[in-house]
Formats: C-alpha cells, structure tokens, sequence
C-alpha cells in the first residue's frame, strides 16, 4: 500500500470514527483544528511542489513574470517598505535565510503572502526550509538570470552579499580527487618545453622577491588606494559563452583553473570563473576579474609585465 493510499485510508477512519463516540465540544473543537492545520499544510505543499517542479524542468524557470512581478514585489514588501498590518508576516520573512526566502517569494505574490491565514503562513515560514532540501533543487537555481537581475537591482547591500556568499559553496572548491581530474581544461600553453618552464620558475622567484621588479612610485597613480565598496557582482555566466568569446591567454587560464574543474566535474553549465563587481560610486571603474591557476596567474603576470604594488 502506497503512503497515499495509507491516507486516505486513515482519513475514511477517522470520518467513520466520529459517529462511534459521543464526542464533547472540546474533543471536536480539538479535530477541527487537526483537520484545519493539515489543510493548511496540503495548501502550501501544492504551491511549493508546483514551484520545484517549475525549477527542476526547465532552467528558464522561474519566468519573466514570477521574477520580474512576484520576486520584486515580495523583497519590496519585506525589506523596503512594508506594511504596518502585516509587519509580524514580513518580519518573519526577513527572519528566513536568503535561499528560502527567494524559494518563497518566487512561490507567492505578496497579496497572497498577506491573504494566507495565519495557519497557512505559519506552516509556510517552518516548512518551506525542509521542503526545499529534501526536494534537491537545482543546485544554482538561484542564481538564474532573471533572479539575479530582479536581485542586483532591488536588494540592498546585506541582503546582496548573503546572496553572493551563496555563489560559491565549499563544494564547488574542494580538491577534486587526483590530479588528472583537476587538470582536465585545456591547457594555456600546450607546447610548452621544459625552457618555457625554468623560465616560469624563475619569473614566480622574482615576483615573490621583488628583485627585480620597478618600486611602486613608478607605477600608474595609485587608484587601489581609493575606497570602494561593492554594490552589485554579476558572474555565474554560461561556459560555453567562455568557451566562445573569451580570448586567449585568459581562456586557457579559466579553464585550468580548480574552479573550473569543479564546476564540470558537479555537471554546471554556469561558471563563476569570470565575474563583473560595480562599486558604489557610479564615477568608478568596474572590475572583472578572473579565476585561475596560481601557474597561470604567474604566466599572465609574465605577459603583460605586471608590477607588484600592493602586498602584506
């Protein structure tokens, strides 16, 4: 017997069951409120089901309109300006971890988070944390494009770096198992002889001793020393886009890097490896970065003859 049909069956019995007894008004009071919370529960499951299963078939979940409408407006609702007679609901939702209230708010508007009875939310608030992890959502769901753009434009800065703290989970950065499996990308430098090497070694001796490099003074006016604080990041690209557009020598070094690896090896079709952080000030530059190995980051260095400025 399958856990449904176990029940209903369990329903059929208790429905028997109530014309056995002479049950008191405080025994039917107590069932009313059972039957009330599992109908809550059932509610709630439907609309979180209907989300995972959105998110687990196509990648272009969740649409324009559920990111664009419900995500924006739910962030809105709880952390911008949020309504006094609902203030305990979006206290609640401000009180949830990052990737469960994004869970929630790309399930419900939020009309339908202030017209949920308090049963209803309740539950919602509790469950949808587990809900989620025993589902085993898509493990970058929610870093899909349109839920990073909704995201980068509405969130404030400590909502913001929760978010991106999520970008980069432990998992994706652990040593892969062996060597061959952590240098399966492309190598940067395939005919690289043993020459090409001992002249690697000896530029990573004088970058680290900086015998030989220029003092500081030398270098482009010292822009790093102006403060800048991050406002947006935007990462998490298609690999194949850097596969396609990414020139050498940085497309060999992305993809020998750990990062890279792991990203194919867990199955990603995104990657982190190229990333665009936006300060503040809008009068300052943007910086990209890339991820890669410290030999290709040595070989760049090597390159285009950088100069080391800034250390501890």
């Amino acid at each position: 017997m399958s856990v449904f049909e176990q029940i209903l069956k369990g329903l059929d019995l208790i429905s028997e069951q109530l014309w056995e007894d002479d049950l008191d008004d405080v025994a039917l009071e107590t069932l009313a409120k059972k039957t009330l919370k599992v109908s809550a529960q059932i509610s709630v499951l439907q609309t979180l089901l209907s989300t995972s299963r959105g998110l687990l078939a196509s990648e272009d979940s969740p649409g324009p309109k559920t990111a664009l409408t419900r995500l924006s407006k739910v962030y809105k609702a709880t952390f911008v300006k949020p309504s006094g007679k609902f203030e305990e609901r979006w206290q609640k939702l401000r009180d949830i971890d990052c990737e469960t209230f994004l869970f929630i708010a790309i399930s419900y508007t939020d009309l339908e988070l202030t017209k949920l009875n308090r049963i209803e939310f309740d539950y919602l608030i509790d469950a949808a944390r587990e809900f989620r992890t025993r589902k085993q959502l898509p493990s970058n769901w929610m870093f899909r494009r349109r839920i990073r753009v909704v995201i980068n434009s509405v969130a404030a800065e400590d909502f913001l770096m929760e978010y991106q703290n999520h970008q980069f989970p432990s998992n994706r950065s652990t040593k892969l198992q062996g060597d061959e499996e952590v240098h399966t990308g492309a190598q940067m430098f395939q005919d690289e002889s043993a020459h090409g090497s001992q002249r690697l070694n000896h530029s990573r001796k004088r970058m680290c001793t900086g015998l030989e490099q220029q003092p500081a003074a030398a270098c482009s006016p010292l822009l790093y020393d102006t403060k800048r604080e991050m406002k947006y990041m935007y990462t998490n690209a298609p690999a194949s886009n850097i596969m396609s557009h990414a020139p050498e020598p940085f497309r060999g070094a992305i993809q020998n890097s750990r990062l890279w690896a792991s990203e194919r090896h867990d199955g990603l079709t995104t990657t982190g490896c190229f990333a665009a952080l936006f300060p503040k000030d809008y009068k300052q530059d943007v910086s990209f970065t890339i991820w890669c190995s410290q030999d290709d980051a040595y070989r760049l260095i090597e390159i285009f003859e950088l100069q080391r400025a800034v250390f501890s």
